[in-house]
């Protein structure tokens, strides 16, 4: 059992629990700490098997400082168990990671080797209680896609690869010293604007993300630097002196080629108004090669916009609570009735989302009741 140590921790460090229990009943609680205390802690935890034995290697978590840290489990005994010296990487100060990382091995941005991106997004939820309402994260919060290239130490012990880089290189590419860890300047932003008719979020024209150590997308003082990409979300809600921002609060998910999340634009709570706001959601679609829309992912979002919302359209307001899940009704038979259900904002089931995700998927029966 793996678990982070929670928000609002005592000692305010952040990490993680892991707790063995033998076949005999026998239970071993072992705590791995980043080391990085002050109003800290880690919500979700995300194991990942990297080479499909059906063990635990790596657990990466996201922070309430914005650092995500990958904990090697990779040792054949408890004590070799670690977190990987400093984080990955940083995000700017103000955007918290309260949701799951969520890992995808990615092969296409560089060569053939597969790569293994960590998804996530920032923002935080502050729950209800007897004396206060409920609150979110101030200022404007983002979205990542970044690449964990420090694979050198897996790929010379095990037959799976991935991409790599040396330190050497990435202290080359980037100027950071040890622990290495970047920061937003190494990654390529996305512009993220709203469609004035539809809401709808869009990219109008993608970047290219050159890849650090690539022999590709040559020229331009940032080529060949890239560790990913980012965007921010746009979103903002003013009322009465009062500003909500877009985050997200929901984990994200991994649908075919696209990285898949819910965020919330929470409502203005004031007794002065006289219609009560409530919260909205746009469910959005990234390309996880690079950060940019999926030609026509959703299907149909939008008949009155001005942008080209089949070709460029990356958010869909739906208006979707928590993690949506995907269904196939065709019954796993290939066909492409896929859609996205979920809870609505406003209380109740959503109207389901139709998507056209590329066919590289498979489904099985989740369910199942039996008849007597």
């Amino acid at each position: 059992m793996i678990f982070g140590n929670g928000i609002s921790s005592p000692s305010g460090d952040a990490g993680i629990f892991i707790l063995d229990v033998s076949s005999n009943g026998t239970q071993t609680l072992y705590y791995l700490s980043t080391g990085v205390a002050g109003s800290n802690g880690i919500a979700y935890v995300t194991p990942v098997d990297m080479d499909g034995d059906h063990v635990v290697d790596f657990v990466y978590a996201g922070d309430l400082l914005g650092n995500v840290w990958r904990f090697d489990l990779t040792g054949n005994s408890a004590s070799s168990w670690a977190v990987t010296p400093g984080p990955i990487f940083k995000t700017p100060s103000g955007q918290p990671i309260t949701t799951a990382i969520q890992p995808d091995f990615v092969t296409g941005p560089i060569g053939s080797t597969t790569q293994l991106m960590l998804f996530f997004g920032t923002g935080q939820k502050f729950p209800l209680t007897n004396s206060s309402t409920v609150s979110y994260e101030t200022g404007t919060q983002s979205f990542y896609g970044v690449w964990d290239w420090n694979m050198t130490g897996w790929d010379a012990h095990n037959s799976s690869q991935f991409a790599k880089l040396s330190s050497s290189t990435v202290g080359t590419l980037t100027s950071l010293g040890s622990p290495y860890t970047l920061t937003t300047s190494n990654l390529t932003k996305q512009t993220v604007a709203i469609d004035a008719t539809t809401q709808d979020r869009f990219i109008s024209s993608t970047s290219s993300v050159c890849w650090a150590g690539t022999s590709t997308c040559t020229g331009g003082s940032t080529a060949n630097k890239s560790f990913g990409w980012y965007l921010s979300l746009p979103g903002t809600n003013s009322a009465y002196s009062t500003t909500t921002y877009e985050q997200t609060v929901y984990n994200p998910m991994i649908v075919s080629t696209a990285v898949v999340f819910n965020s919330i634009l929470p409502a203005v709570d004031s007794p002065l108004m006289c219609t009560p706001d409530k919260d909205k959601g746009w469910t959005y679609a990234l390309d996880v090669r690079t950060g940019g829309p999926i030609a026509n992912f959703f299907d149909n979002p939008g008949t009155s916009g001005t942008n080209n919302l089949a070709t460029e359209t990356i958010g869909y307001e739906g208006d979707a609570s928590g993690t949506s899940s995907e269904v196939d009704t065709t019954n796993g038979s290939g066909g492409t009735n896929y859609y996205l259900i979920f809870q609505s904002t406003t209380g109740g089931p959503g109207t389901p989302i139709k998507i056209n995700p590329a066919a590289n998927i498979s489904s099985s029966r989740q369910t199942w009741i039996q008849l007597r």
